[in-house]
């Protein structure tokens, strides 16, 4: 089970959606020809947050179950328990999709 893992620091543990399509004609085009920047997924679960130099610790703004997309670049790809997750600082979190309107 997921909940036995740790995350730790300023990191936030993503389920990402899947990049594969099927065109119209019926071709399944796999990830690996997605040449998008950026990712979308669902945050699993967050870490407590990063310490500054005075010590303060800052906690982490995102919130399991948030929708974000994050840059494809800034990510740690890694299984657990036969799925496919990604890591990423939350600074390299570059939207969070809201439910309500502000």
């Amino acid at each position: 089970m997921i909940d036995r893992y740790e995350v730790k620091s300023d990191r936030v543990l993503v389920e990402p959606d899947s990049l594969e399509t099927v065109t119209e004609s019926g071709i399944v085009l796999p990830d690996t020809v997605e040449q998008d920047p950026q990712n979308r997924g669902t945050v699993v679960k967050v870490g407590p947050g990063y310490l500054d130099e005075s010590g303060s610790l800052h906690p982490i703004q995102t919130k399991p179950g948030s929708r974000v997309v994050y840059g494809a670049f800034a990510v740690i790809e890694i299984e657990l328990e036969g799925k496919t997750y990604v890591v990423v600082r939350e600074r390299d979190i570059l939207l969070e999709e809201r439910n309500e309107p502000e």
